[in-house]
């Protein structure tokens, strides 16, 4: 690691001030005027998008219902698509504001379903 990633505030997401002699960078959204007075706004929607070929053992014609009840159950908020194209294929979209969701919540969920999507583990 070099001595300026080490640093606090050093990189694109760290967070905190930056080291001395560096300057603030200010990353805010702004729009138009609104009643007079600017908006800003300094919020990030993360949003991630999951495809899959369902490999496993599990009926593929349910399997995006099962997916989305099991990231919805972990409190993620969730779409599940049908490949027309692919009759076994899915993608999964979820969003959060924190990041962390993504690992927190909808990869356990996926992992408890890897029998029925699995990439030909088996």
């Amino acid at each position: 690691m070099s001595e300026e990633s080490a640093r606090p505030g050093a990189g694109s997401h760290g967070g905190g001030a930056p080291a001395e002699g560096l300057p603030q960078i200010d990353v805010s959204e702004r729009g138009a005027l609104r009643d007079g007075q600017p908006q800003q706004l300094d919020r990030r929607l993360f949003m991630q998008l999951l495809v899959f070929t369902a490999s496993g053992t599990g009926s593929a014609g349910e399997l995006p219902e099962r997916v989305g009840r099991a990231v919805a159950e972990r409190g993620a908020p969730v779409v599940v698509y049908a490949d027309v194209n692919d009759p076994r294929g899915i993608g999964v979209l979820t969003w959060s504001e924190d990041p962390a969701l993504f690992v927190t919540a909808v990869r356990p969920a996926l992992d408890g379903l890897r029998d029925a999507w699995c990439c030909g583990r088996r």
